[in-house]
């Protein structure tokens, strides 16, 4: 059995106290499994999963290209670019070898400066 066909969307929700109240707007807090469950279901064209794994991480994959590019629209199309990468090469992510955060912000550091050239 897979270990995409062994998780359920219970286990890629966060456990309740993560969970913020409905009116913060706070993502979601994800630990690496669930990410990575995302990641395996985004490898069978799941968009719901990915749409779950922007809300989690675009933050973080937002601050590292602004931080880089210094210009908010280009940082936006720079994400953007990331999580339709993301989308493509979602095959290409090995657990083995990093985390999916690691992965997701390697791939934004690239997207940032070929967006620089």
């Amino acid at each position: 059995m897979s270990v995409a066909a062994t998780l359920n969307d219970d286990m890629l929700m966060p456990a309740s106290p993560l969970w913020p109240a409905p009116d913060t707007g706070c993502p979601p807090l994800l630990d690496d499994l669930q990410l990575a469950g995302l990641v395996l279901r985004v490898c069978d064209q799941h968009e719901p999963s990915l749409a779950r794994l922007y809300e989690a991480t675009s933050g973080r994959v937002h601050g590292l290209v602004l931080r880089i590019v210094r210009l908010a629209p280009l940082a936006e199309e720079v994400v953007e670019d990331v999580f339709w990468q993301v989308w493509r090469e979602a095959p290409r992510f090995d657990a083995a070898r990093g985390r999916v955060l690691a992965w997701l912000l390697a791939i934004a550091r690239s997207r940032a400066i070929d967006a620089l050239r």
